[in-house]
């Protein structure tokens, strides 16, 4: 490997891994006055090399962390600044502003900005040194939190019709289950993960699931996967509770889920949805549907969630990607964490609203519908 006297790595947001920057600083320790620069802007990544080394030289510049041989120069708004609105806190993250650049040029990368989640991301990254939650956000965190609430009583529900979306994990993802009212355009979601690895998964995924499971936010069964019978009982609680008509489902470990749900007498019409960009064939629900129609009562102000700090994370995390024909699809690929309990919410969203203007007359399908503990 390399034995750098000096070193000049650039860009570290752009990093897919440790890699490059560790190997540099291996190759230093032969060297009596080794020298490593790192220059970079934010990032959206907060699982990266990039925020890793940026909260480490916050805490070294604020002092709560001693390090003698790091130094760390940061240019960052302080809490509250919004330049979207206010150009005077500008020149807090570029203080070159006047020298290398105008405000001239600031002033247009905003204007292009405002209204476009994606241009609004990179402009906040690039020319403003903020971190995001997402490279191409799917939507703004301030119209999510809008819609948010946390007095819910969804015991009033009880009589009215109400559609499900389940989105069932391997090891390691979160096993989620939607469930929304369309008449009164209220949505809830919950949440299982492994319980042995909750710990683990929570240094990984830097978010409190211990603190979410504490709160009653989350659920964790024991074991290293998820145990799909408590999945099952809980659908068979909410199945008695309310008019629970159809849950849409994703197609994965659905056949493990089947003969827990027939345990334990549950009745409710199981509906396939499809996932990317083609539509499932038996019921017609496709995923940029169930997308337009969740972003609808989300953009309209209709839409009432129960508020779920879990949920607003995996909606923090959603991005979008986009075919040639302007189908729209979330991807778990490119989004930065979570997201299952989204898909789970826009596909019972989709089982609700959807399948009449996709495939018409409901009754030529449910003569014939998928069904368990028949």
């Amino acid at each position: 490997g390399p034995r750098p006297h000096c070193a000049l790595i650039d860009e570290i947001h752009e990093h897919k891994s440790h890699q490059v920057v560790e190997m540099m600083r291996a190759g230093t320790k032969g060297r009596q006055q080794a020298l490593i620069f790192m220059i970079t802007n934010s990032g959206h990544n907060k699982t990266s090399v990039c925020y890793d080394y940026h909260e480490y030289g916050r805490k070294v510049a604020e002092g709560s962390m001693e390090d003698e041989s790091f130094f760390a120069f940061i240019c960052s708004l302080d809490e509250g600044d919004d330049p979207f609105k206010e150009n005077g806190c500008w020149k807090k993250a570029n203080p070159s502003l006047g020298h290398t650049f105008s405000d001239r040029y600031l002033q247009e990368q905003v204007t292009q900005a405002r209204g476009m989640p994606a241009k609004e991301s990179l402009v906040r990254r690039l020319n403003f040194c903020q971190w995001v939650d997402a490279e191409n956000p799917w939507i703004n965190s301030d119209r999510w939190m809008a819609c948010e609430e946390t007095s819910l009583d969804l015991g009033a529900l009880a009589n009215s019709p109400c559609y499900g979306g389940l989105d069932l994990s391997g090891k390691q993802d979160l096993t989620a289950l939607a469930l929304y009212w369309p008449e009164e355009k209220v949505a809830y979601v919950e949440f299982w993960t492994p319980k042995d690895t909750l710990l683990e998964r929570a240094r990984v995924d830097r978010v409190p699931y211990d603190a979410w499971l504490r709160e009653g936010y989350l659920n964790a069964p024991p074991g290293n996967a998820i145990n799909l019978g408590f999945v099952a009982q809980r659908i068979a609680e909410l199945s008695a509770r309310y008019t629970l008509n159809r849950i849409a489902y994703d197609a994965y470990h659905m056949d493990y889920l089947r003969p827990e749900l027939e345990n334990e007498g549950v009745n409710t019409v199981l509906t396939p949805h499809g996932q990317g960009f083609g539509k499932s064939k038996q019921s017609g629900l496709w995923m940029p549907r169930s997308i337009e129609l969740f972003e609808q009562r989300l953009l309209g102000g209709e839409l009432r969630i129960d508020f779920n700090p879990c949920l607003r994370w995996n909606a923090a995390n959603t991005v979008i990607e986009e075919d040639k024909n302007g189908n729209r699809v979330f991807s778990k690929r490119r989004s930065n964490g979570r997201i299952d309990g989204v898909v789970a919410l826009a596909m019972a969203i989709g089982a609700a609203e959807g399948v009449e203007e996709e495939i018409g007359d409901l009754d030529g399908f449910l003569t014939n519908p998928i069904m368990v503990g028949l």
